[in-house]
């Protein structure tokens, strides 16, 4: 949880796509597979953490660098 208070995720699944010094480079949905709770595409079209990570490595720019995810709220205790 001290990982999840320190990004401050809100929902799973979300990704977070860091450099080595912690930087925040993108954050949010996986792709776009799920449009909605409950409601899936037969398949993704667009690939935003592959697309951030591919970007991150090149040197290049990365757009989207945020997305809402889509998901369950996570809950501290």
């Amino acid at each position: 949880m001290q990982l999840v208070r320190q990004l401050k995720a809100t929902t799973t699944p979300e990704v977070v796509l860091l450099d080595k010094h912690g930087n925040i480079y993108y954050r949010g949905l996986i792709d776009n597979w799920v449009s909605a709770l409950g409601k899936k595409r037969a398949r993704a079209t667009e690939l935003y953490f592959s697309d951030a990570l591919s970007g991150l490595v090149a040197g290049s720019l990365i757009k989207p660098t945020f997305t809402a995810p889509i998901g369950c709220l996570i809950n501290e205790y």
